[in-house]
């Protein structure tokens, strides 16, 4: 798979798994859906770092772009505001 095109996946899969985490109620499948959900986007954002390092985008951009992807993660997750 290109960079670009991962990259927009990890879109896609994180919009879904949002409305997946808003979803009212919490059957098994649902529970199950958000884990595999989960695996996969752990699972790409791997390969997109490690896509992106292997560009030949200058160091101090991928120095930025890693920076940013785990500090607004981060905030996400409510682990920086403790």
């Amino acid at each position: 798979m290109k960079l670009w095109a991962a990259l927009y996946t990890m879109i896609w899969i994180v919009l879904i798994e949002f409305l997946l985490a808003m979803t009212p109620g919490g059957s098994p499948v649902l529970i199950y859906l958000h884990v595999i959900l989960g695996a996969a986007i752990v699972g790409l954002a791997f390969y997109n770092f490690s896509g992106l390092r292997k560009t030949r985008v200058p160091g101090r951009v991928k120095r930025i772009g890693v920076f940013q992807h785990f500090h607004t993660g981060g905030y996400l997750r409510g682990s920086s505001l403790l």
